[in-house]
């Protein structure tokens, strides 16, 4: 039996405050003062969700603040995916957002049974292949 190729597909986000750009996930925040900053360490990212909403930050100390700053300057800021994002329609074949497959040049399902497109989007002609195959 061949092997089983995985396919890229949008990211799930639940957090309310958003997800990392690239997985959907989230590590938690941390409080920088009164701000509060969600992380994803594995793709070393932050977002800013705001400031006192969350009352923890009064029960920390200058020492945890430092502490977490420390941690904020390893992470670069980005724009977090918030669930609202995902409402983009997908290949129903391979689940790529359609705003990605437009903005190469192609309509739905040609991501799937064109290998350009399919390169394009970072994956390998064998990879297209066995899945169109699979598909149709």
């Amino acid at each position: 039996m061949g092997e089983v190729v995985q396919f890229p597909t949008k990211p799930f986000v639940e957090n309310y405050f958003g997800g990392c750009p690239v997985c959907g996930g989230t590590d938690g925040f941390v409080n920088d003062g009164r701000d509060h900053w969600f992380t994803c360490q594995t793709h070393s990212a932050k977002w800013c969700a705001g400031s006192n909403l969350f009352s923890g930050w009064r029960e920390e100390t200058e020492a945890d603040w430092r502490r977490n700053r420390a941690l904020l300057n390893t992470l670069r800021e980005v724009q977090p995916l918030r669930p609202s994002d995902l409402d983009d329609p997908c290949c129903p074949t391979c689940g790529v957002q359609e705003s990605v497959i437009k903005a190469l040049g192609y309509s739905p399902l040609q991501c799937c049974l064109d290998a350009e497109a399919a390169e394009q989007m970072g994956w390998s002609r064998e990879a297209i292949t066995a899945h169109v195959a699979k598909v149709w």
